[in-house]
This record gives structure tokens, sequence and C-alpha cells, in this order.
């Protein structure tokens, strides 16, 4: 599966999605977990999260289409 995400809205710069290892680390610590989408221009800061709020574990594929979404309305 390739996400696509549109370049940031602010800056131009091109954008990043939080690695599969983290929402994995932090999902078995927590049993749920957000995943983020972040403007890879340190100076912009620009980010979007996207919640898992069910209560139990979500795959990254599912969270990282919600990110993505989410950022992507945004530009």
């Amino acid at each position: 599966m390739e996400i696509k995400l549109k370049p940031c809205p602010f800056c131009g710069s091109a954008a990043t999605m939080d690695d599969t290892e983290l929402y994995y680390v932090v999902q078995g610590k927590y049993g749920h977990a957000c995943l983020g989408v972040t403007c890879g221009n340190k100076d912009c800061g620009a980010q979007v999260s996207a919640y898992n709020h069910t209560g139990g574990p979500l795959s990254y594929e599912t969270m990282a289409e919600a990110a993505a979404e989410k950022w992507n309305r945004r530009a």
C-alpha cells in the first residue's frame, strides 16, 4: 500500500509520516496509539495527527490512511 501525501500547505515542503516501528511501540505500551504527518521543513512545523479512539489496536495501514486523509484535506 502506498500512501501519498500532498506537499505542506504552508511552505510547500514534502511531508513525512511517523514510522511503523514507533507506531507499534506506542500501541504496545498504551493499547492504542496515534499517527502523525509532519512537514519535512523543521522551520515550518506543520503537523496533523490521527488518533485511535477504538480502545483496541488498529493496524499501521489503517491509521496511516486516516492521517494522510487529514493531512491531504488541509493542502
